[in-house]
């Protein structure tokens, strides 16, 4: 019985390490994956930058009470306030990590077990997803 289990805990540890070991995905892909990412984001900044502009005299009038002034800039000088942003910065650092590694093994695991059968189905959703994206976003000149 005990010889059993340790069959089954070595399978279990083989299929664990195996599963460690993903291939990195090709240039092609993450190249593809990181100009998709970089056109998005930049279409995100420009509506978010719009965004602060319209709203920019709403807040600036609300926060024109100089005893709003003074608290938020008291806040910033909280050792708890410090704390808190060094620690949120030393956990954003590792999930950014972290992100990396994940996205690595998902574009792996795409390229090698879906790109084959889906892929041109997923391309053209993207593609599609993209001119409805475009005919949303305002180029950064353009803003009324």
């Amino acid at each position: 019985m005990n010889a059993k289990y340790a069959v089954a805990l070595l399978l279990v540890f083989q299929v664990s390490m195996s599963l460690c070991d993903v291939p990195t995905p090709s240039t092609e892909l993450l190249e593809k994956y990181e100009r998709i990412r970089d056109d998005i984001m930049k279409k995100l900044m420009s509506g978010l930058r719009l965004l602060e502009n319209k709203t920019a005299p709403v807040v600036e009038m609300m926060t024109s009470d100089s005893d709003v002034q003074t608290l938020t800039s008291s806040v910033g000088d909280l050792p708890e306030v410090k704390k808190f942003t060094q620690t949120y910065n030393a956990v954003k650092t590792e999930i950014k990590k972290f992100a990396a590694k994940v996205r690595n093994v998902a574009l792996s695991i795409y390229e090698r077990r879906f790109r084959p059968t889906i892929g041109e189905q997923f391309s053209n959703g993207i593609d599609k997803a993209k001119e409805f994206v475009d005919a949303l976003y305002v180029p950064e000149g353009e803003h009324a």
